[in-house]
């Protein structure tokens, strides 16, 4: 089978779970199906292109995937790329078979490929102040017509798309995510140790969270919990953010300051370098994900995968990520959320088992098996490319 993979979102400025998607994915159907030709198309005529070009390059180095640099651009010419029959499949992706999206840019139907497109999360639809709210809905509405099949990377997802979309479930499948091979129990202490000194974490045992700095990770819910439990003295633990900055991330700055936390008690580290990150989170003693909605949460399996304990909030995505492995709290709530931290801070025993279960768990999401999944769901999208799937437009959001 010839695959082309969407690979523009290799290129965006926030290093997220969705931009390491394509690459992932990319390498390990490569790898688990030798005889199939993969490759990775990157629309240089993007405002990153040629970023998402590098990267591309960077990540696959090594793998059997083909990088191709193609013209078109979601950005630039949309209104070609949806409307009309150019670019032909056979210019574009290799007289491929199936077209992947994973950035919404999904080409019409009668291009020559089936295509598939990736549903992370509805976020942008269920909260009115998300940026260019509008435009991605437009967007997405006008892709997941078009696609053949579609992937949802958890149940969650595929009840969003079903409740807020009207699309039929029966045309989705649901793949989780993986985590990369690196988040791994046992990294060296020596490199754990000098993780932590680059980072300014020694001496004391840390709480971490890790993930983009927005609304929705409910980061003031965290710092006043936090903040609650250091001005009672029951716990010696600093809080480190780990974290690119995106919208909202004021809020955050201004709970600290209401909180009169400093750097001595809550360390803000921007993005860490990729190779800073498992060792980072293999050396917390707990890692914390307050969050307020996912459409996965990859940083819930990589701290699993790391051995860490984890606790969380009982909300979208997350207890089918976590399973019974993880302390769940409701979210918004920073009494519940200080109770949970405090009784998980002092109680080692409790950390090590929550660490073993979240070992096993963090097992079963490998990449081998996204990319057998994800390769059965192409087999499905060749099979039904003359029906596609439909969403109801302009039908009234809910929930």
């Amino acid at each position: 089978m010839r695959i082309a993979i969407d690979g523009a979102p290799l290129g965006w400025r926030l290093r997220a779970g969705i931009t390491r998607y394509a690459g992932r994915l990319a390498a390990s159907l490569a790898a688990e199906f030798p005889r199939d030709r993969v490759s990775v198309t990157v629309p240089l005529l993007s405002r990153r292109g040629l970023a998402g070009l590098r990267e591309a390059r960077r990540a696959l180095r090594g793998t059997a995937v083909r990088v191709r640099p193609v013209l078109p651009s979601p950005g630039l010419l949309g209104a070609i790329w949806a409307r009309s029959s150019f670019p032909r499949a056979e210019a574009v992706f290799g007289r491929a078979k199936v077209y992947h999206a994973t950035s919404l840019a999904v080409p019409i139907a009668g291009c020559g490929a089936a295509s598939v497109a990736t549903l992370y999360d509805f976020y942008f639809l269920r909260e009115p102040g998300y940026p260019s709210a509008p435009g991605l809905r437009r967007e997405g509405l006008s892709t997941l017509a078009r696609a053949d099949r579609l992937i949802a990377i958890s149940r969650a997802t595929a009840h969003d798309a079903a409740e807020l979309l009207r699309l039929d479930p029966e045309r989705i499948d649901v793949i989780p995510l993986a985590a990369d091979e690196r988040f791994r129990p046992d990294i060296a202490p020596a490199e754990i140790a000098r993780v932590r000194n680059r980072l300014g974490l020694e001496g004391r045992p840390y709480l971490a969270f890790t993930g983009t700095i927005e609304p929705r990770k409910d980061l003031p819910t965290l710092v006043r919990a936090f903040a609650s439990l250091r001005r009672r003295g029951v716990i010696p633990h600093r809080l480190a953010i780990a974290g690119a900055r995106g919208w909202g991330a004021e809020a955050l700055e201004r709970a600290l300051a209401e909180e009169h936390l400093g750097p001595e008690d809550v360390t803000l580290l921007g993005a860490l370098e990729d190779d800073d990150l498992p060792p980072f989170l293999a050396g917390a003693a707990l890692f914390c994900f307050p969050t307020l909605y996912e459409g996965f949460g990859l940083p819930l399996v990589e701290a699993m995968a790391c051995g860490t304990p984890v606790l969380s909030t009982r909300t979208s995505s997350v207890p089918e990520v976590v399973g019974d492995c993880a302390i769940l709290v409701e979210p918004r709530d920073p009494a519940a959320l200080a109770a949970a931290l405090e009784a998980l801070a002092n109680d080692a025993v409790r950390r090590s088992e929550l660490a073993r279960r979240g070992l096993e768990r963090a097992r079963w999401f490998s990449w081998a098996r996204v990319a057998r999944e994800t390769r059965a769901s192409y087999e499905r999208a060749l099979a039904s490319a003359s029906g596609g799937v439909r969403a109801v437009r302009n039908a009234p959001l809910r929930g």
